[in-house]
């Protein structure tokens, strides 16, 4: 498993977060369907979410230092999580 994402939360409000894996980097976007507000970051932390986002930012994000790095919704991490 690759290591940890570096996770920045841009809003005060929780809904949008900048993620990085020291070369690429992109914004996670949550909206009112996907966690509470206080629950969004350790959401983020979970090992098949961050699975997700790795196979993201290698397939799309940007180099850091990009002014406008991709987007992925909460919704989009939702559709590719596995499902038992």
């Amino acid at each position: 498993m690759p290591s940890p994402l570096e996770i920045l939360r841009l809003s005060p409000t929780n809904d949008i977060f900048q993620i990085s894996d020291g070369i690429k980097h992109g914004l996670i976007e949550i909206d009112e369907d996907g966690p509470l507000p206080f629950d969004r970051l350790s959401a983020l932390m979970k090992p098949e979410v961050q699975a997700v986002m790795h196979f993201w930012l290698t397939q799309s994000g940007s180099l850091i230092g990009s002014q406008h790095p991709p987007r992925l919704t909460w919704h989009d991490i939702e559709l590719r999580l596995p499902h038992p």
